[in-house]
C-alpha cells in the first residue's frame, strides 16, 4: 500500500518515487488526481464533512459573539446615559421617591436622638444645677422647690466651639451672660423678693427666720414653709416684697 506522506523518498519503492512531490516542511506527498470535493473516495468525504462541521461551528461562534457584542454595547450606552444624567423619567421619579423617603426617615431618626439628647443635657446641666443651688440656700424643701423654678429660668445649655455642653447663666433679660453659678447664687441671696424662701443665715433684711412669722407675713401663716400651702407661700413672698 502506498503511503500518502513520507519523510523521504527512500521510504517508498524506487518504482513509485516519481509519484511523490515535496511539499512544505520537506515531506513528500503522493500526487493523486481525482480527489476533489464530490468524488466518492471515503477519505475525501470525511475531510469534506469535517470541513463543513468546522465552518458551521465558526458561524455559530460568530453569531454568538455578535449577540454578546450587541448586549455589551447596549449596557455601555445605558451606563453612559446614567452617568450623563439621561435617565428615563420613570426611573428618575422612582429614585427621587426612594431618596426623599430615606431622607425623611433619617431626619426623623436624627430629630428623635437630638430631642432625647437635649432633654438629658437639660436635666444634668440645668435642672440638677438649679435644684442644687436652691437646696443650698432655701428655708426648706418646699421653698427649695419654688426657688428652683426661678433658678431654672436663669440657666440654659450651651455648646462650646469645642463641642462641649456647659451650663450658661442668663441675665435678667434672658440673654447669655458671663456670670457663674456662684454669681447667680449671690444675686438671688441679695434679691429681696426671694428672702421669704431663704434660710435665716442666707436672708438679708425683712426678718425672715426659720422660727419667726417673717416681716409682713399674712396673719395665721407659719414660719416653717413645710406646713404652708403654695398659695400661702406666694402670699408670704408678696408680703415680704412689699415690706422690703
Amino acid at each position: 500500500m502506498l503511503k500518502a506522506v513520507v519523510d523521504k523518498l527512500e521510504d517508498v519503492s524506487e518504482a513509485v518515487r516519481g509519484e511523490y512531490k515535496q511539499g512544505d516542511g520537506g515531506k513528500f506527498f503522493l500526487d493523486i488526481s481525482g480527489l476533489e470535493e464530490g468524488t466518492g473516495h471515503p477519505a475525501v468525504g470525511e475531510l469534506v464533512r469535517a470541513k463543513k462541521r468546522e465552518a458551521d461551528e465558526a458561524a455559530t461562534h460568530k453569531t454568538t459573539a455578535a449577540k454578546l457584542k450587541g448586549e455589551l454595547e447596549q449596557a455601555q450606552e445605558a451606563m453612559r446615559k446614567r452617568l450623563m444624567g439621561k435617565v428615563d423619567k420613570s426611573d428618575l421619579e422612582a429614585l427621587e421617591v426612594d431618596y426623599n423617603k430615606r431622607l425623611a426617615d433619617l431626619k426623623a431618626e436624627g430629630d428623635q436622638h437630638a430631642g432625647a439628647l437635649s432633654a438629658s443635657l437639660r436635666e444634668v446641666l440645668v435642672d440638677r444645677e438649679a435644684n442644687a443651688l436652691a437646696a443650698g440656700i432655701a428655708l426648706d424643701a418646699n421653698a427649695a422647690s419654688l426657688l428652683a423654678e426661678s433658678v431654672q429660668r436663669r440657666l440654659t445649655v450651651e455648646i462650646t466651639t469645642e463641642g462641649k455642653a456647659v451650663t450658661r447663666v442668663l441675665g435678667p433679660d434672658g440673654k447669655p451672660s458671663a456670670a457663674t453659678i456662684d454669681d447667680l447664687k449671690k444675686e438671688i441671696v441679695a434679691t429681696p423678693k426671694y428672702h421669704a424662701l431663704l434660710s435665716g443665715s442666707r436672708a438679708s433684711g425683712g426678718g425672715a427666720t426659720p422660727g419667726g412669722s417673717g416681716g409682713g407675713a399674712p396673719s395665721g401663716s407659719k414660719g416653717n414653709t413645710a406646713t404652708m400651702s403654695p398659695t400661702d407661700l406666694v402670699a408670704r413672698l408678696d408680703a415680704k416684697r412689699a415690706a422690703g
